[in-house]
């Protein structure tokens, strides 16, 4: 996987933040960043409805107009993805609209 990220380094565009991955990847540093670390500091917006849609406020408040969102980290069942993409849209989006 290091290798694949320090060969798309140059292709990231404005992705390239991720080109720094390879680093933790290499270094081992990546087996820290484990969903209670990413829970605990806010890192990532998991939860039900009612959370995501406290986090996201969070975000907004700091001037983030965008985020990125990854429906399947950790091998999450396929009913599961169809179910949070769901709730995204019925329940968190449209308190933003």
């Amino acid at each position: 996987m290091a290798q694949w990220l320090r060969e798309m380094e140059d292709e990231l565009g404005t992705y390239d933040y991720l080109g720094r991955t390879a680093d933790h990847v290499e270094d081992g540093s990546i087996e820290h960043l484990t969903m209670d670390y990413l829970m605990d500091t806010n890192a990532c917006v998991c939860g039900d409805p009612e959370r995501a849609i406290e986090m996201f406020r969070a975000y907004q408040a700091t001037g983030c107009d965008m985020v990125f969102c990854l429906f399947n980290p950790y091998k999450v069942p396929h009913d599961k993805v169809m179910q949070t993409i769901e709730l995204i849209g019925t329940k968190v989006i449209p308190e933003f609209g």
